[in-house]
């Protein structure tokens, strides 16, 4: 589906915990292998791949030793980030504003 598109950061891997979230209850094994798979996947198609999450998800519902090799972008909603783990990008807000834009947009340093 990305053929032919110039992504220069690469193609992500969301993994997060949502409300009747049919994948909320799986190991972190899991969940850990089905973003490698993906991952791989993107690297196979030539592109930079990448898992986004937040850092309690990060820690918590994944192996992260596993996806390290992949870009890492990080969501966390505060001035300082706190992370111990190497990243590529962090999401620091919700709740940023973009002329043109009517309402709140995300914002990620990169």
């Amino acid at each position: 589906l990305v053929s032919g598109y110039s992504l220069p950061l690469g193609v992500y891997y969301d993994t997060e915990s949502v409300a009747g979230g049919r994948a909320n209850a799986i190991s972190a094994a899991e969940r850990t292998a089905c973003a490698v798979a993906f991952c791989e996947t993107i690297r196979n198609a030539g592109y930079k791949a990448g898992v986004y999450s937040y850092a309690s998800w990060f820690y918590n519902a994944l192996n992260f030793a596993n996806i390290s090799k992949y870009n890492i972008w990080i969501a966390q909603y505060r001035d300082t980030l706190s992370f111990n783990y190497k990243y590529n990008i962090w999401q620091y807000t919700g709740s940023g504003r973009v002329n043109g834009i009517n309402t709140a947009v995300d914002m990620n340093i990169g």
